[in-house]
């Protein structure tokens, strides 16, 4: 069970680094393992997990994996996130606001 949650959470944080990044020319030739990663990941004692080999990204570029994992080329800009200049409530009930919704 730990075997495989230390998968999936090497595959998550993969994932997140990959998404938010094009597929440069290094890599189609940069393997998707990383060891030295993994290795500096379990040598740090305040580390909350312990990295290891994902089996599906063994003999993979990280242009593979990252086609794997559903990173799409685009040319769109990334929506920014402006929030709204109003002030905010300092305390707020849904059930005060909507009574009728449950």
């Amino acid at each position: 069970m730990r075997s495989l949650v230390v998968v999936l959470l090497v595959c998550c944080v993969f994932a997140l680094a990959s998404a938010s990044r094009l597929i440069t020319k290094s890599d189609h030739h940069t393997p998707a393992i990383n060891k030295a990663l993994i290795e500096e990941i379990n040598a740090n004692p305040k580390s909350p997990w312990t990295a290891g080999v994902n089996e599906n990204f063994i003999g993979k570029t990280k242009a593979q994996v990252k086609r794997m994992l559903g990173w799409k080329p685009s040319d769109k800009q990334r929506p920014s996130y402006k929030p709204a200049s109003i002030p905010l409530p300092t305390n707020f009930s849904s059930a005060s606001n909507w009574p009728k919704c449950t």
